[in-house]
């Protein structure tokens, strides 16, 4: 019955609708199918979404807008909570994003529902609530605070302006919006930056794509965000760039070890390679180069994965560990400062690909 009520709703939504409008929309289908009581449902929409409330209104709903859904009804004894988000019109790549994670969380958690396992078991693998984030979080933020405490001035950027400059004034850096899925408006978000002697790019998107399935709107945003986002930042800064200055582009693994999934993945970051010695060659004497991290086993995303998970992944690792955060700035920091290394790909991932 709720999913007959979702599919009427989707049909429905458009920007120029309300919240109450699709609440109304909802109870209709529900009791003409039978409903017995229609609890409640929640309708939240765009800017509405946080701080989340569980009181609709008669807010306008707009185009890209995220709307979230819960329906609570019952049928014959029988109560439901159940939720879904829709992007009116068209996704973001940030909400892509959002739903990739999202789905490998629920993902992990479902796997490991079996009688005996306890809430308890199961949240391990989700993230806490302070991990989320972009480039301000992770190796992003560990790279910057190191630069930090070394005495650097440290520009830090993430998708969302408000965690940006949270997390910059955290470690004492400065906070930037910066979306490399949304290359034209990456000129404007460096404005105001000047001299650049370091730049350190770490675009990460969790994309999951297969052939048999293939999302175009999720591959498009990754190679945006990876090729054409890189460059337009390296284009973008250039003139503030002298013969001194280093760069290093984040890649990943999957380049060399694809898996189901990683259709767009492994190809994109095949492509930092090339992008690195293109880079290289027309930017001489400014060094270009790529890391190419592994598993690395105290990042936000896999330090909560089950023990028995990372347990086999350092055992098919010759280096009998995980690569770790710092392990990762230590690498950017050699390629940074080592002068004679120059459009290389350094994986640092104790050996993972010959396990």
């Amino acid at each position: 019955m709720v999913d007959a009520a979702y599919e009427e709703l989707y049909g429905y939504l458009r920007p120029g609708v309300r919240e109450n409008e699709c609440v109304g929309l909802v109870s209709k289908v529900l009791y003409d199918l039978g409903s017995e009581y229609v609890e409640g449902v929640n309708a939240i929409s765009g800017e509405h979404c946080s701080p989340h409330p569980h009181v609709y209104s008669d807010r306008l709903i707009r185009p890209g807008d995220p709307a979230f859904f819960d329906i609570l009804h019952s049928h014959l004894g029988y109560r439901t909570c159940y939720y879904r988000t829709f992007a009116v019109g068209s996704a973001s790549g940030a909400q892509r994003d959002a739903y990739v994670r999202c789905r490998e969380y629920m993902d992990e958690a479902i796997a490991l529902v079996r009688p005996g396992a306890t809430t308890a078991d199961i949240v391990q693998v989700w993230p806490r609530a302070e991990e989320f984030g972009s480039g301000t979080s992770g190796i992003g933020r560990e790279f910057a605070r190191a630069r930090v405490e070394r005495g650097d001035e440290a520009v830090l950027t993430g998708r969302d302006a408000d965690r940006a400059d949270a997390v910059a004034k955290e470690i004492g850096a400065r906070g930037l919006a910066l979306d490399l899925s949304h290359p034209r408006d990456i000129a404007a978000a460096l404005a105001d930056v000047e001299r650049v002697d370091h730049l350190v790019l770490a675009g990460v998107s969790r994309d999951e794509n297969r052939v048999a399935a293939y999302d175009i709107d999720a591959a498009l945003h990754l190679v945006t965000l990876k090729l054409v986002g890189y460059t337009e930042v390296v284009h973008t800064l250039r003139p503030r760039l002298h013969d001194a200055s280093a760069i290093v582009l984040f890649g990943c693994q999957a380049k060399e070890r694809p898996y189901p999934g990683a259709t767009t993945v492994a190809t994109v970051n095949a492509d930092v390679t090339w992008l690195v010695r293109s880079l290289a060659v027309e930017l001489a004497p400014i060094r270009v180069n790529a890391v190419h991290p592994g598993v690395v086993g105290d990042s936000p995303y896999w330090r909560d994965k089950p023990a028995e998970v990372l347990a086999g992944l350092r055992a098919r690792t010759p280096a009998g560990q995980l690569a770790t955060m710092a392990d990762v700035v230590d690498a950017l920091d050699f390629l940074l400062r080592n002068r004679s290394v120059n459009a290389i790909d350094l994986s640092v991932d104790g050996g993972w690909l010959l396990g």
